[in-house]
Formats: C-alpha cells, structure tokens, sequence
C-alpha cells in the first residue's frame, strides 16, 4: 500500500534570497520519529594538516520535514528523474 503526499495548498512562496544553501554529497542517514523524518546530510572533506589528505564525510546538514512532506519531495524527485530520462532518451532517437 502507497501512502500519498498530501496535496500542497496553493499558498504563494516568498522566495528568501539570504537563504543559505548547502551542498552535500550523500544521505547518510535516516530515522523516522513522532511523524517527522530526521535526514542526515554529508560532504567529503580532506585533512591537508596530514600528507596524505585522508578523506573524511562530514555531516554538514540535518533536515527535520513532516512525512506527508518528505513523501512529496520524493515524488517530485522521481518525477523529475523520470522526465530527465524520457528527454535524454529522446534526444538520443531512441
């Protein structure tokens, strides 16, 4: 059985320009709680203090959203993907 996002109101979206954004490389961990699902990010980092530059992943953002939230960012990620294949595919002549 399929839980599906709750639609989104049609609420207008201010956009924050002083927003910080964060890059990171992976999802490195999940956990779900009271209805909230806690994501773990993560970049690479190297240590230059050692020769060898070992790497490292350094948790760099955790992300608390409400699973009705989380379920529609992933359909949305999906979607995407989707439509990015279907484009890739033809402009392929595939």
């Amino acid at each position: 059985m399929k839980i599906m996002a709750k639609t989104i109101p049609s609420i207008p979206v201010v956009d924050n320009g002083s927003a910080k954004e964060v890059f990171v490389s992976e999802a490195v961990g999940l956990i779900h709680n009271l209805g909230n699902y806690h994501i773990s990010f993560a970049g690479l980092i190297a240590d230059h203090s050692n020769p060898e530059a070992p790497m490292a992943r350094l948790v760099n953002l955790r992300l608390v959203m409400p699973m009705e939230a989380a379920h529609y960012l992933a359909d949305e990620l999906i979607g995407h993907e989707r439509a990015r294949h279907a484009l890739a595919k033809a402009a392929r002549g595939a």
